[in-house]
């Protein structure tokens, strides 16, 4: 009994070190969400009109519910290809993505009346009128991993937003790849070429890449940490949730196991204490007899 006793108590401490490291962990991911939550509310990083449309005027909206936010709130883009959207968008993800040119307007109006910054909008209603690139005239490259375009999922209303802004870029995994594509494109065609470092091949022969030594997360980057955040702190409660169910059973196991040790401990006493007893009116029936029989 005592043995497994022993061995609860030991699962018990290595339950508890367990669960300790998975709050410290747990405390650490909260503190990096709310900190990219707060930069994403004020909208710090941002140009300033962008950051005066998603804060001062926002509210001021005639229809609020006409601002879907911007170019990097609405595309999702997976961790490999971050590098490769951020450099084809450039400036343009932090474009403002509206439903209808009006909305653009009085938001254009404001930003001008009030000096708060120059901003890029995308009124849905524009894009979907205008004409984009699409899948069916794609070069075929067997290096090649899509068409940006594709590579990206959004909700359906935000389709024009891709291929206004990804539509003409083919995707590859490395330079050569990507150069090889581009001179056997030709110059005349429209078509640019990224690569998932972010290096970018322009169809009049331009590239542009490279890293500085500190790099600035972007807004696509920064979305998609707060999104892989949550999803590590769901599973983490989950499991913590999971632990302390084991826990409360490790612990009500061991308080059982040490009633029964003390409930062992008393009738073992008892039993010492008859065997005592016991022996004692043996020794005088012992006595008594010799007695009688002298």
């Amino acid at each position: 009994l005592k043995g497994l006793q022993a061995r609860t108590e030991a699962a018990a401490e290595r339950l508890a070190a367990q669960v300790a490291e998975l709050r410290g962990r747990q405390e650490k991911a909260q503190s990096r969400f709310a900190a990219l939550e707060e930069l994403r509310q004020t909208g710090e990083g941002l140009s300033p009109g962008p950051r005066a449309v998603l804060t001062t005027l926002r509210g001021a909206l005639a229809d609020a519910a006409d601002l879907h936010g911007l170019v990097a709130d609405v595309l999702r883009v997976e961790a490999r290809l971050e590098a490769a959207i951020e450099a084809v968008l450039g400036p343009c993800a932090e474009a403002v993505v509206v439903g209808k040119s009006g909305t653009a307007a009085e938001l254009l109006g404001r930003l001008r009346g009030e000096g708060l910054g120059r901003a890029t909008f995308l009124a849905l209603d524009r894009l979907r009128a205008g004409t984009h690139p699409t899948s069916a005239g794609e070069p075929a490259f067997p290096e090649c991993l899509g068409r940006a375009a594709d590579l990206v999922s959004h909700e359906p209303e935000f389709r024009p937003v891709a291929e206004a802004l990804l539509g003409d870029v083919l995707v590859f995994d490395t330079l050569e790849e990507a150069e090889a594509a581009r001179a056997r494109l030709g110059i005349a065609s429209r078509w640019r070429c990224v690569t998932l470092a972010g290096e970018l091949l322009e169809p009049n022969g331009a590239v542009s890449g490279g890293r500085e030594r500190t790099e600035r997360q972007g807004l696509i980057g920064r979305r998609n940490e707060m999104e892989r955040l949550a999803a590590e702190m769901d599973e983490r409660r989950l499991l913590l949730a999971a632990l302390a169910e084991k826990s409360a059973f490790l612990e009500k196991r061991a308080q059982q196991l040490a009633r029964d040790e003390q409930r062992l401990s008393d009738e073992l006493a008892a039993l010492a204490a008859t065997s005592t007893e016991t022996k004692g009116i043996l020794v005088v029936v012992q006595r008594d007899e010799a007695r009688a029989s002298e």
